[in-house]
């Protein structure tokens, strides 16, 4: 998949249908990934996936380089929002991988685009809003505004969106359940996750990092 994605890349610069995917492929690839390391990268790659989607629109382009985020948020035609919407998600990613006091920076900017996507918008074609927003209460420093109760809402809200994504659940245990040291919350989770399906990659994954106690993904 990935190749012919890279073909139709070639053969379609800047087509937003085949650089959202590219986005999310690289997402997918980071959740399956065996290490912090290798996530962090993959990450990376779906945001620059994605700002190269947004980038391809002159009138995005022209004003992100003069005016910055604030504005060009605004000029993404609907043609291109899977990409913002992608690179929204994984960048949160990216941020809970690198650790949210080192990645605090950013976090202003991800802010107005997780705002702009889903307070604008409405409603979440792409089922990503709540568990962006989870991602990113539980990994913000505390001076920051982090809130585990917001967050611990926010994966809820996800886990029903599509509760056969385990990686959801694995969120809601590393990033929010052993911070609070409630070890029910990794009890009652693996315990669901064993009975669901691990024939995908991520969902192997989050498996793994559940069931081994593992925290790689825990804020710093």
């Amino acid at each position: 998949m990935e190749e012919a994605l890279l073909e139709a890349r070639t053969l379609a610069p800047g087509h937003p249908e085949v650089l959202w995917r590219l986005a999310r492929l690289e997402t997918a690839q980071g959740l399956a990934a065996p290490d912090t390391v290798m996530a962090t990268r993959h990450y990376g790659r779906a945001r620059e996936f994605g700002m190269e989607c947004l980038q391809a629109e002159a009138t995005f382009a022209q004003s992100y380089a003069v005016r910055g985020w604030s504005d060009a948020v605004t000029r993404v035609p609907p043609a291109r929002e899977p990409c913002l919407e992608w690179t929204t998600f994984a960048w949160a990613r990216w941020l809970a991988a690198f650790g949210g006091a080192a990645g605090a920076i950013d976090l202003p900017t991800l802010d107005l685009l997780h705002e702009h996507l889903h307070g604008d918008f409405g409603p979440d074609p792409l089922t990503l809003g709540r568990w962006t927003e989870g991602i990113l209460y539980a990994t913000r420093p505390p001076e920051e505004g982090r809130d585990l109760g917001r967050a611990m809402t926010a994966l809820e809200d996800a886990i029903r969106v599509r509760p056969e994504e385990l990686a959801r659940r694995a969120d809601l245990v590393i990033l929010v359940g052993d911070p609070l040291g409630d070890r029910s919350i990794r009890s009652h989770h693996l315990e669901v996750m064993r009975r669901g399906q691990t024939d995908t990659p991520e969902n192997r994954r989050a498996l793994a990092l559940v069931a081994s106690g593992e925290d790689v993904l825990v804020p710093e």
